[in-house]
């Protein structure tokens, strides 16, 4: 029951993202979001034919991480790493991962960059949480604008 909240909660906060795309989509979507990430590369091909099978005329929704996938890049080359596809997949499945489940668990192999999945998105999500706190408080607050008139103590 548990994966079917989870289901549930992904889908109804795509429909408040995406008001106007059909339901269809967003629910595959929501089911792809949360479970993908889940699967090893070997149960992937029978997850899509099952989704394949319950959604047979809806087509798959091309999802947009472009400020995300832009952040990663970008603290990849600052950190001297390559921004492999296979590891910014995996990246951004971790992020969609945190948006829906409360706590999770990064298993697998020696070797298989699970910390520097997690670190990575940290460091992207912590600096662009930052540039745009900075962006909407610079915006929201009008310039300091300097007084030319002095001021003596006894005046004010």
């Amino acid at each position: 029951m548990r994966a079917v909240k989870t289901v549930i909660t992904r889908a109804g906060i795509l429909k408040k993202e995406f008001p106007k795309d059909e339901e269809d989509e967003l629910l595959l979507r929501a089911l792809q979001d949360v479970n993908v990430p889940k699967f090893l590369k070997p149960d992937l091909p029978l997850f899509a034919g099952i989704i394949s099978d319950l959604f047979p005329t809806t087509r798959k929704p091309e999802i947009d991480y472009g400020v995300l996938l832009n952040a990663l890049i970008l603290t990849c080359k600052e950190d001297g790493l390559q921004p492999v596809d296979s590891f910014l997949d995996k990246c951004i499945q971790l992020y969609d991962t945190t948006v829906v489940r409360h706590g999770l668990m990064l298993v697998g192999p020696t070797g298989q960059c699970m910390l520097d999945t997690c670190a990575m998105l940290l460091r992207t999500t912590a600096r662009r949480i930052i540039q745009c706190s900075l962006t909407h408080y610079l915006c929201a607050v009008p310039p300091f604008r300097c007084s030319h008139v002095s001021r003596r103590r006894q005046d004010v």
